[in-house]
């Protein structure tokens, strides 16, 4: 899936993070642009209750407003109740895109 920098301007730089939402292929991801070319996309639905993730930057994690589970940007569960991590997706920066690359 390809992310446009244009549409996300916030990810030019580091620190950056943007909720991507495209419906067409189930995709529900927050893109963080980690450090310099570097980005993560965290599939940003709670494994525990089903509600929408969101992240902290100044933390550096995933949060659930609904039950409090915390999340790594590894997707791994910081705090519970959520026992099973979030989905991590690869991503590759080419020019003015981010693509995120799903398993099949």
């Amino acid at each position: 899936m390809e992310v446009k920098l244009s549409d996300y301007p916030v990810l030019r730089e580091p620190g950056g993070s943007a909720a991507v939402r495209i419906p067409e292929v189930l995709l529900d991801v927050v893109v963080v642009h980690t450090q310099d070319g570097c980005y993560t996309a965290i599939w940003s639905i709670c494994t525990h209750g089903a509600c929408t993730v969101a992240y902290v930057p100044q933390e550096r994690l995933m949060e659930c407003p609904c039950h409090g589970s915390r999340f790594g940007e590894d997707g791994q569960v910081l705090r519970g109740p959520a026992a099973r991590p979030l989905s991590v997706f690869r991503t590759i920066r080419e020019g003015e895109s981010v693509w995120i690359f799903r398993p099949r």
